[in-house]
């Protein structure tokens, strides 16, 4: 399910954070598909304070969890289908 840029912000209440993660395919080839991943996040009152130093903190490792989840998708993607 999709949920739009305007869904996240509607369900946005005062000092509240609200975060979405998409995951989209796009087809390539006929054998190849990239994935694709997306994140939205809205903030509102003294949340986007708080929101803004734990960002700070914790985006390095955000991005080393999401590279390390692709990799494994991929693995998963190419490995050789076994029997049943």
């Amino acid at each position: 399910r999709t949920v739009a840029n305007r869904t996240v912000a509607n369900r946005t209440v005062a000092n509240r954070t609200v975060i979405a993660w998409n995951f989209r395919t796009e087809t390539l080839s006929t054998r190849t598909t990239r994935l694709h991943t997306e994140t939205r996040v809205a903030c509102s009152g003294r949340s986007k304070l708080v929101f803004g130093a734990y960002w700070l903190a914790i985006k390095p490792f955000s991005g080393l969890v999401r590279r390390e989840m692709l990799r494994l998708a991929r693995d998963s993607a190419e490995r050789p289908n076994r029997p049943s």
